[in-house]
């Protein structure tokens, strides 16, 4: 696992927000970019700092914190669960919250409903598939730049996670938002 979160100016509040757990052979972890930045953006994905639901499925948790954010500013983000037995990837979003699965020397963008969670929102619906050893899956807020190819950083998608994180945010960090990438690797 890797994660970057940076607030915007460094300040003290972050509009950005992981959350992971792991159960048994599971990964579950949702990644929420409040709209804006500061203050209000950081409490906007307050609700989520609860912690995750282990056993509801992915779109009755995004459904239930949409709920929760209603009055407010709101978020967009992604729930995700690898399960490393199964060797699967599930996955549901709403908003422009980046999450793309690398294998092979290819970039899939997962999919997400349009709309904003505590706004309007397009239909809540997960995929599953694949996710097989050594394949790499990240989620990423829009404080991060969408224009770049996996060619961008060669040799980069054989380091650890972490260093992987590291350096996304940091090079591909815009200076007007907050930041935040979560890494995450199957080995064997």
């Amino acid at each position: 696992l890797g994660c970057y979160l940076r607030a915007y100016e460094s300040s003290g509040y972050n509009g950005d927000l992981v959350r992971a757990e792991i159960h048994g052979p599971r990964l579950r972890w949702l990644h929420l970019d409040g709209l804006g930045h500061g203050r209000e953006a950081a409490e906007a994905v307050a609700p989520a700092k609860a912690g995750l639901d282990a056993d509801a499925p992915l779109p009755q948790l995004l459904r239930r914190l949409s709920g929760s954010m209603q009055g407010g500013r709101g978020a967009v983000g992604l729930a995700c669960e690898v399960d490393a037995g199964a060797r699967t990837l599930t996955s549901c979003g709403v908003g422009d919250l980046g999450g793309f699965l690398v294998c092979n020397g290819e970039r899939r963008a997962l999919d997400r409903a349009p709309g904003i969670l505590g706004h309007s929102h397009g239909r809540i619906e997960s995929a599953t598939q694949g996710f097989p050893p050594q394949a790499l899956l990240f989620t990423a807020s829009d404080g991060l730049r969408q224009n770049w190819s996996l060619h961008s950083f060669p040799e980069l998608w054989r380091l650890h996670p972490q260093l992987i994180a590291l350096v996304l945010g940091q090079a591909l960090g815009r200076n007007n938002d907050d930041k935040s990438v979560f890494v995450v690797r199957t080995v064997n």
